[in-house]
């Protein structure tokens, strides 16, 4: 493991019944695994973007309020975003980067999974 690997952030993919991570591998580099078990990792993709940070997160949202069409939106410690499509292994941006924040303190922000 390389030494600035770090945060990851796990979730549930309903639609491929894995549990996803995606860990900051360095700059400009996340990385995707899954599992069935949160035990056992399999390296999925890897996503490159000049700019990706640390503290990557990840979330699917409706488009139009249509849980049928889901864009999926990856973002970093700083909130440059990138939107998407995401099958479960790999994330594909289809645009972005985009900046989701200017203020002086906001840095980091997580969703919650309430994921008992």
């Amino acid at each position: 493991m390389n030494e600035a690997e770090r945060d990851p952030k796990i979730f549930r993919h309903e639609p491929s019944g894995k549990w996803i991570m995606v860990l900051w591998v360095d700059k400009g580099q996340a990385r995707f695994f899954t599992s069935d078990n949160l035990l056992q990792w399999t390296h999925a993709s890897d996503f490159h973007a000049e700019g990706f940070f640390e503290c990557p997160d990840m979330v699917a949202l409706p488009v139009d309020g249509d849980p049928q069409q889901v864009k999926w939106v990856l973002y970093d410690a700083a909130f440059n975003y990138w939107i998407g499509m995401f099958d479960g292994k790999t994330f594909t941006a289809e645009s972005g980067p985009h900046q989701g924040d200017r203020g002086a303190n906001f840095y980091a922000a997580q969703t919650w999974n309430n994921l008992g």
